[in-house]
Formats: structure tokens, C-alpha cells, sequence
């Protein structure tokens, strides 16, 4: 007996030296729903009621709370949730290696997925999971009857989940039905009052008339642009009606109506008094995106509130509106067929004056234009916000132009680099150099740390057999905590040096590649390809002014690898 319980002894003893060795960075995750609103709840003391529960708990624990993670009004059915994964990528980063929560119904809802976390994922990682209410702690090994009862505890949270995902959704679709109104702002020349079990709408007697001059501009024959244009002289956006309450255009004001916006007053029931809802679901409670239902599911009540729009009008504008869309379209389709070529600009070229992409036309150029070749390409050019054409363009520029820029540019910059073994020779060498000082000095951290952590398990065994007052131990346990997490992180920044640093040899070295394979080229051989792999950005100015920012300034870089060498 008395071997067995030596034995025993010092298992525990092993148990308990191995646990103290391990330095938790606790994060604690705090999540509200968005079905609970605020008339039922107080956002910042329930927040604050989960927090103070679980800071409690990581004290009694001797746990270092690092940070903690807020989700409000996110549901706890699925996981993209911006703080959970804010939490997620700091443990793959080893910012922290334990987790707390109030329960198992703040972590989630969807008991497949909590199981698989906890049972998977954490494990996986080395991260430590505590729920406190629930007295689940995954440090601790855990009997058949605890994991039964966690198990149990994740059904039922996904199972009111469910039931009350249900619940909302048959709400809403009774209130359709019966003709409320269940959107959270009303269409503009609206207003949303409560009524008997429900919102209603009723006409918004400050903006009718600008209401009722979009539709007579669109009976009349006028297009998105006019319309948006003669609104813009005199009335506010309705954006900007919303949040000031204000109708009438000030003179300072340089906002303007889009003609989008124009497209979507212009098919909308709700100006014929008709109450059409429901066109767009989730698929699952699990999911974030939804797609839009067919014609025929969308919950159309008639005749639910006083019309602002004669319904002879609207539909007589709704044919001009079908005309007008099959002539684009047949343009477009034309358009298409005769486009051969892709942008390979795309995404890059951005106005010097508001920072913008600029737009571009397609064309075939024809002698009419001066200066211009007579070629398939491109035609760039910026507006800033003006989407109704009033103003002078800020920037515009041909495709030929650019090409003929980019192609000088890059002949300037081989004309100052040596060889192309030379750079690659140097770049070898200074690299191999840097990683050589990087994998020093990260040895020196890594055995720093080391000593550290022994350091701490000396403490330990000096506690254990009496030779520290508990009180010490705790000082001299966080002190040195907090060096091995300093040494922690700047071993994480060397890490990170290391990938950063192999990762732009590699860019550069293709970049190096692409400068010299055009070397025997000309300007037509200029792809796009070759651009994306040079080029960051390029900006052009009023004056038609190119400015390109290639991926690397190659005369520091070169300066770095060991000065400017000229053939």
C-alpha cells in the first residue's frame, strides 16, 4: 500500500508541476444577441455582468486576463461573428491560449459546431476552454455524466435557437399578410407609425411633391440622369433628408441624387399604395446570406395605404421603363460582341484628385482622334461623385498613353541597374545575410524564455516545499509571466520578420525578372501580365500628369543590396 500511494503521490505531484508550467494569456468572450433588444435589457451591465464573471473566475484560478471580446446584437446560431473571429485569429497568432465564457450559450448556439470546437479545434491549438456557469473546464479531465450534460446543454441552445428563429419569422410573416409594414425605415415620402399590432405607413406630406415630380419627369419620357439632375437643384438627398429632417437644397450642398436611386422609386408598389415584403430570406439560421425568392413567394398586400401615385401612371411609366431597358440591353450585347480585348489596367489607375478608380470606355479609335493611334483600347477617365455629368471631368487619359509611359519608365530604370546575375548575386547574398542575424537573434529569445520558464518552475518547487510565502510566489509568478509573454511576442515579431522577408525576395526577384525580359521589347508588348507584376498603382493628375508606383523603388532597393552599379 504504502508504494502505491508513493506512486500515486507522485503522479499528482508530475500532474500539477506539468499544469504550472503552463502560462495561460486567457481571453474572455462576451456576446449579446440581436433578437434581445434594448427595452429588455441594458446593453453596457449585461456586457459588463458576463465580464465581471469571468474575470472573477481566471483570479480564483490564477488565469492572466489579456483582452476580451465583445459581440453585440450578433445571433448565437452561427460563427461570423467579427470579435469570435478577432479571438480565433489571435489564438492561431498564440496571443492567447485560453478562453473564457459565461456559458455555452455566449460561445454559440449550433451545439454541432460548439462540439466540434471544443472537442477539435481547441485541443488542436492548445487552448484551454472554460465555461463558467456550466463548471466545465477543459484542463481537468472531464467523467462521462459532464460531457453528457454539456452535450445535452448545446442541444437545447440550438434547439431555442431554432425555436425562436421560427417564432420571429412567423411573426413577420403575419404581420405581411395582414399588410404592416416590418421594415426598420420607411421608403421616402413615408413615415412608419405604430397601429394596433403593427406599423403602418402614412404619406409624408413634406416630401410628396418631390415624389410626385419623379414620376411626372418619368411619365414624360425623362431618363434616370435628367431626373436625378432637376431633383439635385433643388431638394436634399434622400439620405440626407433622413438623418436632418431638412428638404430644400442648400447652396453649399454638393450631394447629389443618383440616378440608382431614381430606378428603385420608379418600380416600387409602395407608391400606389400596395405593401409588397418578404423578397429576400436567410436560407438557414446558420447562415448570413440569403437570396432573393421568386416573383411569386413575396408577400404583396393591396391597397394598404394611401397611394402618393396614380396606378394608371405608374404602369404606363413601368412600359416606357421595359422599352427603354430592351433598347440598352440590345446596345450592350452589341457592345460585348465587338469588345475583344480586356482591360489590363484594371484596378490600378486611380485619380490624383479624389483617389478614386477611374471608370473606362471601350473604343475603337479612329484619325479623328489627334494624336491617337488607330486602335482597340481603352479610355479612362474620372468624375469623383458627380454621377450626373455637371462638372468638367477630374482626370482623362488613353490606354496608348499610359503604355507609352510605363514602357519609358521601366526603360529608364534598366538602364541604371548592372547585370541581371549581378542583382540576383547581391540578393542572394544580402538575404542569406539577414537571415542569418534573424535566426541569432531569435535563438537568443527562444533560450531567454527558456530560462524563464525554468526559472518559474524553480519558484514553483521552492513554494511547494515552503521556502516562498504564497504571496511572493504570486508577485514573482506574474513578474516573470509577464517577461516570458515579452519575449513571447518579440519572438512572434521575428517570425514575422522571416516571413515578410522571404516573401519579398520572392516578389522582387519576379519583379527583377519582368524589368529585364522587356529589355529586348517594345511598347506593344506591354500585358498585363507584365503590369500586375510591377505595378502598385498609378495615378493620374488634371493635367494628364502619369504617376507610377512600382512595387519596388529599385533605386533604394539597390542601394540596400550594396550601391548602384552601371553598365
Amino acid at each position: 500500500m504504502a508504494r502505491t500511494k508513493k506512486r500515486y503521490e507522485t503522479s499528482v505531484t508530475e500532474k500539477k508541476n506539468k499544469e504550472n508550467l503552463t502560462i495561460y494569456q486567457a481571453g474572455i468572450y462576451t456576446r449579446l444577441s440581436q433578437e434581445r433588444k434594448e427595452e429588455y435589457r441594458d446593453k453596457s451591465n449585461s456586457l459588463a455582468m458576463q465580464e465581471e464573471l469571468c474575470i472573477k473566475e481566471a483570479k480564483e484560478r490564477g488565469i492572466r486576463v489579456v483582452k476580451v471580446y465583445q459581440d453585440y446584437e450578433y445571433s448565437g446560431t452561427n460563427f461570423q461573428r467579427p470579435a469570435f473571429n478577432e479571438m480565433m485569429t489571435d489564438i492561431k497568432e498564440r496571443k492567447i491560449n485560453c478562453i473564457l465564457v459565461k456559458d455555452l450559450s455566449r460561445f454559440g448556439r449550433e451545439y454541432l459546431e460548439i462540439g466540434n470546437y471544443i472537442e477539435k479545434v481547441f485541443p488542436f491549438l492548445g487552448v484551454r476552454f472554460i465555461s463558467v456557469n456550466d463548471h466545465f473546464d477543459t484542463e481537468h479531465e472531464s467523467d462521462d455524466k459532464k460531457s453528457l450534460e454539456i452535450t445535452i446543454k448545446n442541444i437545447i441552445n440550438d434547439l431555442y435557437a431554432k425555436d425562436i428563429s421560427k417564432k420571429v419569422s412567423s411573426t413577420k410573416q403575419a404581420k405581411m399578410k395582414q399588410g404592416y409594414f416590418i421594415g426598420t425605415f420607411a421608403p421616402y415620402g413615408y413615415k412608419a407609425v405604430r397601429k394596433d399590432k403593427g406599423k403602418v405607413l402614412i404619406v409624408d406630406e413634406k416630401v410628396r411633391e418631390v415624389v410626385e415630380l419623379i414620376f411626372n419627369l418619368a411619365y414624360k419620357g425623362a431618363s434616370q440622369v435628367e431626373i436625378a439632375r432637376e431633383l439635385t437643384k433643388t431638394y436634399t438627398t434622400p439620405w440626407q433628408y433622413m438623418k436632418t429632417g431638412e428638404v430644400l437644397r442648400s447652396t453649399d450642398n454638393k450631394k447629389q441624387w443618383s440616378p440608382s436611386a431614381i430606378r428603385q422609386f420608379l418600380k416600387n408598389e409602395v407608391y400606389i399604395g400596395n405593401m409588397v415584403q418578404g423578397m429576400h430570406e436567410k436560407k438557414s439560421v446558420r447562415k448570413e446570406k440569403g437570396a432573393y425568392k421568386p416573383l411569386d413567394e413575396w408577400v404583396k398586400v393591396e391597397h394598404t395605404h394611401e397611394a402618393v401615385i396614380d396606378e394608371e401612371k405608374f404602369f404606363v411609366i413601368q412600359n416606357l421603363r421595359k422599352e427603354k431597358g430592351d433598347i440598352a440591353r440590345e446596345k450592350h450585347n452589341l457592345y460585348n460582341k465587338t469588345k475583344t480585348i480586356d482591360n489590363k489596367y484594371k484596378g490600378l489607375v486611380i485619380c490624383k484628385e479624389c483617389g478614386q478608380l477611374l471608370k473606362t470606355r471601350h473604343m475603337n479609335t479612329s484619325n479623328d482622334h489627334a494624336g491617337i493611334e488607330n486602335k482597340e483600347q481603352y479610355y479612362f477617365f474620372c468624375r469623383g461623385e458627380d454621377y450626373l455629368f455637371e462638372n468638367e471631368v477630374h482626370c482623362k487619359i488613353w490606354e496608348s498613353e499610359i503604355d507609352k509611359i510605363l514602357f519609358r519608365s521601366v526603360k529608364e530604370i534598366i538602364n541604371i541597374l548592372s547585370s541581371k546575375s549581378d542583382i540576383k548575386n547581391r540578393l542572394q547574398y544580402f538575404y542569406q545575410s539577414q537571415r542569418k542575424d534573424m535566426e541569432i537573434n531569435l535563438k537568443t529569445l527562444q533560450d531567454k524564455r527558456e530560462h524563464k520558464l525554468l526559472e518559474l518552475q524553480k519558484k514553483y518547487e521552492e513554494y511547494v516545499r515552503g521556502e516562498l510565502l504564497l504571496d511572493n510566489y504570486q508577485k514573482e509568478k506574474t513578474a516573470i509571466q509577464r517577461q516570458v509573454h515579452s519575449l513571447e511576442e518579440e519572438i512572434k515579431i521575428y517570425f514575422d520578420k522571416q516571413k515578410k522577408a522571404k516573401q519579398k525576395r520572392k516578389e522582387f526577384e519576379c519583379f527583377i525578372n519582368s524589368l529585364f525580359d522587356m529589355k529586348s521589347k517594345d511598347v506593344n508588348s506591354i500585358d498585363e501580365e507584365f503590369i500586375h507584376k510591377i505595378i502598385d498603382s498609378i495615378q493620374i493628375s488634371k493635367n494628364r500628369e502619369v504617376i507610377i508606383h512600382f512595387k519596388f523603388d529599385i533605386s533604394k532597393e539597390i542601394e540596400v543590396l550594396g550601391g548602384l552599379s552601371y553598365e
